[in-house]
């Protein structure tokens, strides 16, 4: 070969390695550990539909939906009886959104050893439309002896649970909501600043404006869409809620479109129904808020509890 062939293959394979290219993506991963206590009494007397929930889980990387278990001890419905159903909900952070993800999860019941005595894995696409804005994948019927086997010794079943999923890496990240987020928890930027006595009255004065000023800056969020923004103040409520508000968060949960927010409200008011009842603010939430007195109040009506259910579901 001559000293010109020579060069030109030399050229020719330096050209091949300058265009090379990778492209490196990641799959991102989410676990929780559920433990269900007292669940051989939940195992034998729960009725069909009677449903726990997990906490709700989610991961930065895929601000768009959250992830929480549903748990049915005595099957989803009557054909489900005499077993048990589990499922993996996703809901959409925005409910006035279409959301699809395709995802692979894992289904573990671990004994007192860590080591699963029941797996499952299955791939499935969740597709979350408007208005309900939530999509379930799982298990109709494990049947109760393989639930029973791996019950501990304390009576608690251990669910772990494993989601992986690719994200939409055609996305622009948007990093400006986080010096937002630090902007809304330092006070950088307000407009005003209410002074009222010592430092104890105004202590006083934050804790009772504080769900209000959440509902607001919800409120922006939703009309421009930053779903990081309104997920803090959608939690903010959460770690807020209680009798005396209850019924005004169900209404601003309506308005702004958050499911995890409704869903919490509802099932903290139907827990505690007797008192609900018994205020002054539920005379008023029937006349002002008929459609959703009336669902509510057919929540109530055949309400069936088995557990409290969770006052603080994290979004």
């Amino acid at each position: 070969m001559s000293d010109r062939n020579i060069a030109d293959v030399r050229r020719q394979s330096s050209s091949l390695h300058n265009n090379e290219c990778m492209t490196n993506v990641e799959s991102v991963v989410l676990t929780q550990r559920w433990t269900v206590s007292n669940f051989d009494s939940l195992l034998k007397l729960s009725q069909p539909g009677s449903c726990l929930r997990s906490t709700v889980f989610k991961d930065d990387a895929v601000p768009e939906a959250c992830w929480q278990l549903c748990l049915y001890p005595g099957g989803k419905r009557e054909e489900n009886a005499n077993n048990v159903s589990l499922f993996l909900k996703m809901s959409a952070t925005s409910p006035s959104k279409e959301v699809v993800l395709k995802a692979e999860y894992r289904f573990y019941f671990l004994d007192d050893k860590e080591e699963p005595k029941f797996s499952n894995v299955n791939v499935g696409e969740f597709h979350a439309k408007p208005p309900k804005g939530g999509h379930s994948w799982g298990l109709r019927n494990i049947p109760t002896t393989k639930v029973q086997n791996s019950i501990r010794h304390d009576k608690s079943l251990v669910i772990s649970c494993h989601i992986e999923l690719i994200p939409d890496v055609s996305k622009v990240p948007t990093s400006y909501v986080d010096r937002e987020l630090v902007m809304l928890a330092s006070g950088e930027g307000t407009d005003m600043t209410i002074v009222a006595g010592p430092e104890d009255g105004e202590r006083v004065i934050k804790t009772e404006i504080d769900v209000v000023e959440a509902v607001d800056v919800m409120q922006i969020a939703e009309k421009y869409q930053i779903l990081a923004l309104k997920m803090t103040c959608e939690q903010h409520l959460l770690d807020k809620l209680n009798i005396n508000n209850v019924l005004d968060c169900i209404i601003h949960a309506e308005r702004y479109n958050t499911d995890v927010l409704f869903d919490a409200c509802v099932e903290y008011a139907v827990h505690n129904r007797q008192m609900i009842m018994a205020l002054p603010a539920w005379r008023s939430f029937i006349v002002e808020e008929p459609m959703l007195a009336n669902n509510l109040l057919e929540k109530m009506v055949n309400a069936n509890d088995v557990s409290p259910p969770t006052k603080k579901s994290r979004v």
